[in-house]
């Protein structure tokens, strides 16, 4: 069965909340909201990887969400089973759908959820987020709307990650690149990235450690701008020197 293209008019609609907030964590609440109001759902987060971990950035209807430390913790569970298993997940799961490993969703489910689904978020081709809806037992949740908010999550996320990369210090973004490029050397693939840095690390060993001569010798001859001679009238000799060359 072919899922059911999402109407122009929400992609317009969510995409205009998003842009029109400033900085990420606005943008990412923006998203949040418009998301709930579209599919009906309970209440929406939006998790983002930092340093290999998920965390919550923002939750629909709700600004200082960090008070409630467990939902977070739940949610971000959640999103960690759809991002490592690098798929949607619809807990309880659809008949005839593929088995996923759902615990951390289970878990989630117990506090009177009628049904939970947590899209991946990919910028780039690199898991950066999650999104996850809750869903009460009234709502319309099936295969049509994860659909939906599957092709939304491709076209919001990289401009989440655009607003993100722009709220980030330029030590952060340092530090950032740095990572990337030690994933590139250190990790699979990448044979001629690998044998150039490879190359520059050994000459600039060579550098740092071979002994390299610091002195430079060059005969000299200090003379004055100026010179001037005193000449006898008449032949003598000098009876006393005063001085001696070079003074």
């Amino acid at each position: 069965m072919v899922a059911r293209r999402i109407d122009a008019a929400i992609v317009l609609q969510v995409h205009a909340g998003v842009l029109s907030e400033v900085g990420f964590a606005a943008s990412a609440s923006a998203f949040c909201n418009e998301m709930a109001r579209h599919f009906g759902a309970l209440r929406v987060y939006v998790g983002w990887i930092e340093a290999g971990s998920t965390g919550i950035v923002a939750i629909s209807g709700e600004v200082d969400f960090q008070r409630n430390a467990e939902l977070c913790r739940i949610a971000a569970a959640a999103m960690d089973e759809a991002i490592e298993q690098q798929a949607s997940i619809v807990y309880p799961s659809p008949a005839g759908e593929r088995p996923r490993i759902t615990l951390a969703h289970a878990e989630a489910a117990r506090r009177g959820v009628a049904r939970l689904a947590t899209v991946p978020l990919v910028s780039a081709e690199t898991m950066v987020g999650a999104v996850l809806l809750e869903f009460d037992a009234d709502a319309s949740a099936g295969a049509s709307v994860i659909a939906s908010c599957e092709q939304l999550a491709c076209l919001v996320a990289p401009v989440l990650a655009l607003k993100r990369e722009a709220a980030l210090s330029w030590h952060a973004r340092l530090w950032r690149s740095l990572r990337a490029l030690g994933a590139r050397f250190f990790g699979p693939g990448h044979p001629g990235f690998k044998l150039v840095a490879a190359c520059v690390a050994l000459v600039l060993a060579g550098l740092l450690w071979l002994p390299v001569g610091y002195r430079v010798s060059a005969p000299a001859q200090l003379e004055g701008q100026i010179q001037r001679m005193v000449v006898a009238p008449a032949d003598g000799f000098l009876r006393d020197a005063m001085v001696k060359p070079g003074d």
